[in-house]
């Protein structure tokens, strides 16, 4: 009896340690993380610090800039022409931006979304009805332009971003307001709530591409 009191009291210890052990761990991993978030917040607002000098801009702010600043335009094209490896893209879609006035960003990030930037992009829907191009055009609703030229017409570049952009400006002119606008472009109507990861994804790269340009106008002596 007491060899077996014995071998149990130890078992009992080892299982007591285990638990200790274990809570001791998570313990540690868990000021581990914290610590670790800790340094990526400074390291993160150390960068934001770095390039506020004279920023941020944001929405129409950038087109007012771009505007203000032509002689610039070259060095524009190049940066986002690094984002969408299309010089063509580039340039059409950013004069289109700023004629009709459309938030730069906002709408390249839209882009991303819908196709990657990709002209030749196409989706195909359970009504059989298919997404074409840049702006994702679908074939039902632009379909008297595919039964007078053909559904090239609408994987034409110029002929996707007129349209394209066309369709998100009237939506905002019927929403006032840029994300809400997304709920009409994606759903088409006005009272469609826009999908939660399309319109994280949207936001997410309209944030990135703030950051890339106002790294640009400061790198250049910030405001002009």
């Amino acid at each position: 009896m007491p060899a077996k009191r014995s071998i149990h009291n130890k078992n009992y210890r080892l299982n007591v340690m285990n638990f200790v052990l274990k809570w001791v761990i998570l313990v540690i991993i868990v000021i581990t993380l914290g610590i670790c978030l800790e340094i990526l917040f400074m390291v993160r607002g150390a960068y934001v610090k770095t390039f506020s000098i004279d920023n941020l801009y944001h929405g129409m702010e950038v087109n007012s800039w771009i505007n203000k600043n032509m002689n610039y335009i070259d060095s524009i094209y190049d940066l986002y022409n690094n984002v969408t490896k299309n010089k063509e893209i580039t340039i059409k879609l950013l004069h289109t931006c700023l004629m009709k006035q459309l938030p730069v960003n906002f709408i390249f990030a839209l882009v991303k979304q819908e196709s990657m930037f990709n002209p030749n992009a196409r989706n195909v829907n359970n009504n059989k009805s298919v997404d074409c191009g840049l702006f994702q055009l679908n074939s039902l609703v632009y379909k008297k332009y595919i039964d007078a030229g053909g559904i090239q017409y609408l994987f034409d570049i110029e002929n996707n971003i007129t349209f394209g952009t066309e369709h998100i400006l009237e939506a905002y002119k019927a929403t006032k307001d840029w994300y809400a606008a997304l709920g009409v472009y994606n759903r088409g109507s006005v009272y469609s709530n826009v999908n939660n990861y399309y319109l994280s994804n949207i936001v997410k790269y309209e944030q990135t591409l703030d950051d890339l340009f106002n790294v640009f106008v400061n790198s250049i002596g910030g405001k002009k």
